[in-house]
């Protein structure tokens, strides 16, 4: 009997020392955000447009403050929101005619500027 007790106590003494910690065993699940999903990433003129937009219109010999092109000057947010209010930002951006001898923009450049434009084209 003895014995028998001796065990089954050495049994539960070994058997408390384990010890799970609960986010090892369920780790947190990793979340990738798409820049692309703006709902969740709502586009900003200061933290998408005016980087599109210096990259790939307001550049030396297109919509620049030295060559204004077509009458636009892009290198300011009044002149990206001229465009934007008047249509033209989107219709040239998404039928590929703007940038000029550059590659169409990608989609997900396309999806931030209409998210902008149709969110008012706000100066934030």
């Amino acid at each position: 009997m003895k014995k028998i007790l001796l065990i089954a106590v050495l049994a539960v003494s070994l058997g408390s020392c384990y010890n799970d910690k609960y986010d090892k065993l369920y780790p947190a699940p990793v979340v990738t955000v798409d820049p692309c999903d703006t709902a969740t990433n709502a586009a900003t003129y200061s933290g998408n447009v005016s980087g599109i937009i210096s990259l790939n219109c307001a550049t030396a010999g297109c919509h620049d403050a030295n060559e204004m092109a077509g009458g636009y000057n892009l290198s300011t947010y009044a002149g990206v929101k001229e465009i934007a209010d008047n249509g033209r930002l989107l219709i040239t951006t998404n039928s590929g005619s703007m940038p000029k001898s550059l590659p169409k923009l990608s989609d997900c450049k396309i999806k931030q500027l209409t998210y902008w434009v149709n969110h008012g084209a706000q100066n934030n």
